[in-house]
């Protein structure tokens, strides 16, 4: 019998292809919003804004530098916010697929949505993470199916779904002190 994607499994994927769409030189990002239901109310993917010309025919000022560095330089409207900003009506989005965590900007719009979990597979920055979870929200980092190779002592089954020990993975490289709240499967 054939198995099927898992709706976490899935909405990851659509992230990934929404990234594809990104015009940001630095890095793509990918994002779908999700109701109860796990019906996709809106997606969203980093680039300039309406009208600027892109990143990848003109690079703006921040085009050079370091992701997360000199943020003030890039024009790049986030996938997160893009994503909030078409939503139709985000006090019914409660699960928000993106490739990359959150930063603490869209952390803020997305507290301001009925938003309670975040699902992503590369941890951005921890301190978007904290007022995430210090709201009572949750969030879980998944595994990429290549990494299931190179990193398998790190790897922990949750629900079928591929995961990282989250705790163990923050730990480790963010020290003892980060703490986070328990997430259930959605």
């Amino acid at each position: 019998m054939k198995s099927r994607p898992t709706r976490v499994r899935t909405m990851m994927a659509i992230a990934h292809e929404i990234s594809k769409r990104s015009t940001c030189v630095r890095r793509n990002v990918g994002c779908v919003l999700t109701d109860k239901h796990g019906r996709i109310l809106s997606v969203g993917h980093n680039g300039v804004p309406r009208g600027m010309p892109h990143c990848i025919d003109n690079p703006c000022e921040g085009a050079d530098q370091l992701s997360g560095h000199h943020l003030d330089k890039c024009l790049a409207m986030h996938a997160e916010m893009n994503a909030l900003l078409f939503c139709e009506d985000i006090m019914k989005v409660t699960t928000c697929y993106t490739t990359v965590s959150p930063c603490i900007q869209c952390i803020k719009a997305l507290l301001q949505s009925s938003c309670h979990m975040i699902i992503f597979e590369i941890c951005y920055d921890l301190l978007p993470l904290n007022l995430w979870t210090n709201a009572n929200n949750e969030y879980r980092i998944l595994r990429k199916p290549d990494e299931a190779k190179i990193r398998p002592e790190r790897s922990s089954e949750i629900s079928g779904d591929e995961t990282l020990d989250e705790q163990r993975y923050l730990d480790a490289r963010h020290g003892k002190d980060f703490q986070r709240k328990p997430s259930t499967d959605t």
